[in-house]
């Protein structure tokens, strides 16, 4: 079984290094994030990825997720594996979490499904 986590930014843009602010769902992304992306000779592609979320209570979540992107017609579809990091009390839940992901990218849009393994 999983559930959906909700603390997850709706669109983030893809981006090999970047300094942009996203809102949705009281988080946030905040400051540097940093996107590695590995072509590979199948087509497809590795995903590494490292963003802080702030949440809208002030908390400050680090996310790391790896992953493999696939081109389809529309953009890619995109599997991640995030894992979370935080010294804020209200979330340290999320520091004992194996999340999966599954999203897509259409044009410069990207967007996350993210549950957490039980």
């Amino acid at each position: 079984m999983s559930h959906c986590l909700g603390l997850w930014p709706a669109r983030q843009q893809p981006q090999s290094l970047g300094r942009n602010e996203y809102r949705s769902d009281g988080v946030s992304t905040l400051s540097l994030h940093v996107d590695w992306i590995t072509n590979r000779a199948d087509g497809s592609y590795r995903l590494d990825v490292r963003l802080t979320l702030k949440t809208d209570d002030g908390a400050l979540i680090l996310v790391t997720y790896n992953g493999i992107g696939q081109t389809t017609d529309a953009g890619a579809s995109l599997r991640i594996a995030p894992l979370f990091e935080t010294g804020d009390s209200r979330y340290v839940w999320l520091t004992r979490l194996q999340a999966v992901g599954v999203g897509e990218r259409v044009g410069t849009a990207v967007t996350y499904d993210i549950y957490a393994l039980k």
